[in-house]
Order: C-alpha cells, then structure tokens, then sequence
C-alpha cells in the first residue's frame, strides 16, 4: 500500500515538472514579436520633405479692365516724372541752392525711399532706377518730409483718341496695345493715322508691373 502511494506521489511530481518546463519554453511567434511604437507625428526631415519650395505664386487673373486701370496708373505716375509735376502744397517750400522745393502731398509719399516703391509697385525695377535717375535734382528730403520742384509740359495737341488691344502671352505676361489717333489739324481733328505704342505688364514678386513705359502723348 505505501509502496502504491509513492508511486503515485512520484508521478504527481514528475507532471508538475513536466508542466513547468512546457510554461517557460513557450515564446512568442514572430508576428507577435513587439515592435517600436511608430509616431503619427511627422519627423523634422520629413516635414521639411513635405514642403514644396518648388511651388511659384500663381498669377491673379486681369480682367480687360484691370488691365485699362493698371494702365491709367501707370500713365499718371510716369506723367510725375515727364509731363506734369507731383501732387504737391504750392504754399510750403524750402530753398535749395536759390530754388524752390515744395513739400509732396500724395498720401504715403513723405520720402524718396517711399517714392521708389510707390513706383516699384507699378513699373520693374530697371525702369524705376532710371526715373529717380533722370529726376534726382528735383527732389529733396528735409525735416522728414519730400519735397520737389516742378516742371510741367504740355501734351501732344495733334493725337487723339487712344484704344487698346490686349494679348494674354502667357499666364505671367500680357501685352497692352495702345493705339492713338494722329491728327492733321489739333481742331479739324482730321485722323490722318494712328501711333501704336507695345507695353508688357509681367507678374513679378507677386503683382502686376510694367517692363517698359512712356507717355504716348
């Protein structure tokens, strides 16, 4: 009987063994196997893959009339520098070498630096560089404040009437026509033929400027 109860007790034994080296080989299989948590955030190297620096600023659409308009613009401030003068008080002056400067009243134009991009805002740079050129002796700054001398001309009494012709050369350039009728007479206003003057207007730093100008009267 004892002999029986040993016998029993040593094969409870040897299960329990058995048991428990099957618990401790178990491993997991290599689907389970965990893996490093991936972010959803984006890397710095990613994000700045992510960036398109390749992408230009698209162009505003003109309308005809937008284009008539920048045209006009364009015409009176080109006219401050070769047809009439400067929006300015004919009361205040100050004297320079023996003339008269007198002070600027177009609003936001207190300088010459201020004056340069009014005028960068309309024509390319080139162009700009050679207006303040031509009229760096008619323009001063004292006190904070411009000033300029005047020098006004008449216009041309034998043209007349102007139209326009618009061509979309591409999304970045559009080519304005002027066309101006020229006149036998300044009072019969006989049209004897037309003057055609070629402007580019370039979308450039994110606006509209004309490449080249001038006054076609």
């Amino acid at each position: 009987m004892n002999k029986r109860i040993q016998i029993i007790c040593l094969l409870l034994l040897l299960t329990a063994i058995l048991v428990s080296c099957a618990k401790t080989g178990v491993q997991k299989a290599p689907d389970e196997v965990s893996k490093p948590t991936e972010s959803s955030e984006s890397t710095p190297d990613k994000q700045a893959d992510d960036k398109d620096t390749s992408v230009s600023e698209k162009p505003s659409e003109l309308s005809e009339d937008e284009v008539i308009g920048l045209y006009n613009k364009a015409n009176e401030v080109y006219g401050w520098f070769d047809l009439n003068t400067i929006p300015h008080d004919g009361e205040k002056f100050v004297e320079v070498d023996g003339a008269r400067y007198f002070e600027v009243t177009e609003p936001g134009i207190d300088s010459k630096t201020t004056l340069v991009d009014t005028l960068n805002g309309i024509f390319a740079e080139d162009l700009t560089e050679e207006l303040m050129t031509a009229a760096d002796n008619r323009y001063v700054e004292r006190d904070g404040k411009l000033y300029v001398m005047p020098a006004d001309r008449g216009t041309d009494i034998l043209k007349g009437k102007e139209t326009y012709e618009i061509t979309r050369v591409n999304e970045r350039q559009i080519k304005l026509t002027v066309v101006v009728e020229m006149y036998e007479d300044p009072d019969q206003k006989k049209v004897i033929g037309y003057d055609r003057y070629d402007f580019v207007l370039e979308f450039s730093e994110n606006r509209w400027r004309f490449k080249n100008f001038q006054l076609v009267r």
